[in-house]
């Protein structure tokens, strides 16, 4: 599998991932829903050392929020031009050792990263289907 590239609506900050991810993750839960200003946030979960910043870094940002039912933290990487988020982290225990890449900001094959997991779907939008396959 080549490497998972991917930038900001701008394209001034830019990664790379270096190994296949691990899944592709929906997440209902407020704080994503307000982060994304959308029904979910859609994440491709990669190792963390596999995941890089290789241009723009001190055009980026950070903001860090609790989820509310696990008060676990999160911290979103994001460009100061556009306000994309291009990756977020944890450093609790159940997150510490990936990265949540945004999957909306892959160069190529978008298509490809569906869903295999769906966090917090008891916030999942009563107009929204579960996903197929994918392990709540």
């Amino acid at each position: 599998m080549a490497n998972l590239t991917g930038s900001c609506a701008c394209g001034t900050v830019k990664y790379e991932v270096t190994s296949p991810p691990l899944k592709h993750a929906i997440c209902h839960c407020v704080q994503c829903r307000k982060a994304t200003g959308s029904a979910f946030s859609t994440n491709t979960v990669v190792p963390r050392p596999a995941f890089q910043l290789i241009a723009g870094v001190p055009n980026t940002q950070t903001y860090t929020f609790i989820q509310a039912e696990s008060s676990i933290p999160f911290t979103l990487r994001f460009c100061t031009t556009c306000g994309s988020t291009v990756v977020k982290v944890s450093e609790h225990e159940s997150f510490r050792d990936v990265a949540l890449v945004a999957a909306g900001t892959a160069d190529v094959g978008f298509d490809t990263l569906k869903a295999d997991t769906e966090f917090w779907t008891v916030h999942r939008a009563g107009w929204l289907g579960a996903v197929e396959g994918a392990v709540e």
